[in-house]
């Protein structure tokens, strides 16, 4: 197949373009200037800034798939955030939605987020976290996420009973080798064995390996599933043991120590840091079965797996 990757010089986006690569795909990687690295095999498509103005035509000429990867992430929620988020994440989803239906493209896969769903899991009758689905009510909290379920939403309207087929998929925190942001902080905090207040912290995140998120897009890209919108994750697992596991990884000691949750809020609190703390010590769970029920899909790499991969990455940059 002829494949369209939007975002393709990102973490994820390199992943799977090296994926569909090996699978024997021809991969158009769609980057906004010639900045950034396209992984080998791929044909750089320069397009600028992704916006309702971007112009596809040249790379969407007999191609069979889209994968759009491409989208502002970062949450500062600024006072012009909204519109800045809404720019790429929705009206040049929009645009590019639109430029497929006229190019035939005959498959749309949509890289969305759990975000969508909401930042923490609701707490259950019974006590327990509940697990999002597709099934559940979004109910965004971010101009990330608001804008990510405005961009579904564009899509359904856009290529609802055309030839192009949609897939949008709703992962939560992707990690594995090259991980960012908050992830690779992490594993620099474990790494320099600092004191992390975690101990006594009993929440359950649900997380995802970038290659087996990798796997799941290439199967959304070739699979005519049964729905339109899939949740999905690799492994549940809880700050504590995410630092445990890091810890293992990268061949130290994990320095955990207890710290009274209390205590945690209020120095949150006074800090203005009492949203990031919560995104550590609240739980979010997701739900899979859907997905695999309808493609197939087994997670090939385990959370050991991944961050042993991510560890021996971070260490050959760190130590060089």
């Amino acid at each position: 197949m002829r494949v369209l990757v939007t975002g393709a010089t990102g973490f994820i986006g390199r992943a799977l373009s090296k994926k569909l690569i090996r699978d024997g795909h021809e991969v158009i990687a769609a980057t906004r200037s010639e900045a950034g690295d396209v992984v080998d095999g791929c044909r750089r498509l320069v397009v600028g800034e992704i916006d309702g103005r971007t112009s596809w035509d040249a790379g969407l000429e007999q191609t069979d798939a889209v994968v759009h990867l491409a989208a502002r992430t970062h949450e500062s929620d600024r006072i012009d955030s909204a519109s800045a988020y809404r720019t790429l994440n929705v009206d040049g989803t929009r645009k590019l939605a639109d430029a497929a239906v006229s190019a035939r493209v005959r498959q749309f896969v949509f890289m969305s987020s759990i975000k969508v769903n909401g930042e923490q899991s609701p707490m259950a009758a019974d006590g327990r976290a509940h697990r999002f689905s597709a099934d559940d009510a979004p109910e965004p909290t971010t101009e990330y996420g608001r804008s990510k379920w405005e961009a579904e939403q564009v899509l359904r309207q856009t290529l609802d009973a055309t030839g192009t087929r949609l897939t949008v998929l709703r992962p939560p925190l992707v990690y594995g080798p090259g991980q960012k942001a908050n992830l690779h902080a992490l594993m620099r905090a474990v790494d320099k064995g600092l004191p992390l207040p975690l101990a006594s912290i009993k929440n359950r995140r649900s997380l995802i390996d970038v290659d087996n998120l990798a796997d799941a897009l290439v199967i959304a890209m070739t699979t005519r599933l049964n729905s339109t919108t899939y949740t999905l994750a690799d492994v549940d697992v809880s700050i504590a043991a995410l630092v445990e596991a890091m810890a293992g990884a990268l061949g130290r000691r994990s320095n955990l120590v207890r710290c009274p949750h209390a205590l945690l809020e209020l120095v949150a609190t006074i800090c203005g840091r009492r949203a990031q703390l919560e995104k550590i010590v609240g739980s979010l769970l997701v739900d899979s079965e859907r997905f695999i029920a309808d493609s197939g899909w087994m997670p090939a790499r385990t959370l050991e797996q991944s961050l042993s991969a991510a560890a021996e990455q971070y260490l050959s940059i760190t130590r060089t």
